[in-house]
């Protein structure tokens, strides 16, 4: 029990630091104003969407709380649609069919999943009040599976035709784990195959794996390093992921894990999880609100901080050929 929920919380606790970083990279980066960061955010979403999904399907095995059912199978398809939409930002903006696959996604299959996503939770659409599935399954299924198939054809064709060389290589890498991602869908869809925890972390796995090309592809594109900051960010919330859920497993391997006790435990755990990364995630977003609240009445101090902050973040991800002591203030 308690190496199980050490798995389950690492990887719970992995998927959503990472997602959190990439959503938080969209504020730290410096993207101009006609280029979004939706890349970034759909593939944070769908990372924070499985960490969700990780505890869920632990709460719902220590109890027969039918809304935790409904729960773990609608956020099964979250992480493959949030993909689908990195997918469709990731062919070139002269791509014929890339402002058409934007629309579709944006006013089809982003309402029709959040439709489809409340239904299942305040109805039987994917699982009935006997546990069985529905033929909801399907569409949910096709949902989020179809516009994913349709971008991974059009980016395939659209690497064989690049003349960018410095740009296959991570652009195939990316391709070939989106390969493993389907796969590792499937067998969630069809536990029958592997046990609930392998198959957790078979698609933990590759959603990494395709978070960290996404990150790589990002800090690529703005000409940064990307290796030291995430290094930085990983360290730093293990640390605190430690602190706060040893405790909690000590508890439950003390009381020896009664049924009783078991759920709220467990959901204290990841709760604690979540705090933690969140802490770390997004400290400069707390820093800066508390800069605001304290320092309302001093404006230097809060440019003056704002502006150690910025540095601080940009040393992290320049490059070594960014010389900061020759470079103009304002740049």
């Amino acid at each position: 029990m308690i190496l199980t929920l050490v798995l389950l919380g690492f990887s719970f606790s992995l998927c959503l630091w990472f997602g959190l970083y990439l959503i938080a990279r969209t504020h730290n980066t410096t993207h101009n104003a006609d280029t979004t960061n939706k890349h970034l955010i759909y593939t944070g979403l769908g990372l924070v969407s499985f960490a969700v999904y990780i505890a869920a399907i632990t709460l719902g095995q220590q109890s027969d709380n039918l809304f935790l059912e409904r729960l773990r199978w609608a956020l099964t398809f979250l992480p493959a649609i949030f993909w689908s939409g990195t997918l469709i930002e990731l062919l070139a903006d002269t791509h014929q069919q890339k402002k058409l696959l934007q629309r579709v996604w944006n006013y089809s299959i982003a309402p029709l999943s959040i439709l489809f996503f409340i239904t299942s939770l305040s109805t039987s659409f994917l699982v009935s009040t006997t546990a069985s599935l529905n033929f909801g399954l399907y569409l949910f299924t096709l949902l989020a599976v179809l516009p994913m198939l349709v971008a991974y054809i059009l980016l395939v064709k659209q690497q064989f035709s690049s003349r960018e060389a410095d740009k296959r290589t991570p652009l195939a890498l990316l391709l070939v784990i989106t390969l493993f991602f389907s796969i590792s869908v499937g067998v969630l869809l069809i536990p029958a195959l592997v046990s609930t925890t392998v198959g957790i972390l078979m698609l933990g796995f590759d959603l990494i794996v395709l978070a960290f090309c996404i990150a790589y592809l990002d800090a690529f594109d703005q000409g940064e390093k990307w290796l030291p900051d995430i290094i930085r960010s990983g360290v730093a919330t293990s640390i605190l992921c430690i602190i706060f859920g040893v405790q909690i497993l000590m508890v439950i391997g003390i009381e020896g894990g009664t049924p009783t006790a078991r759920p709220s435990m467990i959901f204290l755990y990841f709760s604690s999880l979540a705090l933690a990364t969140l802490i770390q995630g997004f400290h400069r977003f707390w820093q800066e609100g508390l800069d605001k609240l304290v320092f309302a009445q001093q404006p230097k101090v809060l440019q003056s901080r704002q502006e150690l902050r910025a540095a601080s973040s940009a040393v992290l991800r320049a490059k070594d050929l960014v010389d900061f002591d020759a470079m103009p203030a304002d740049e």
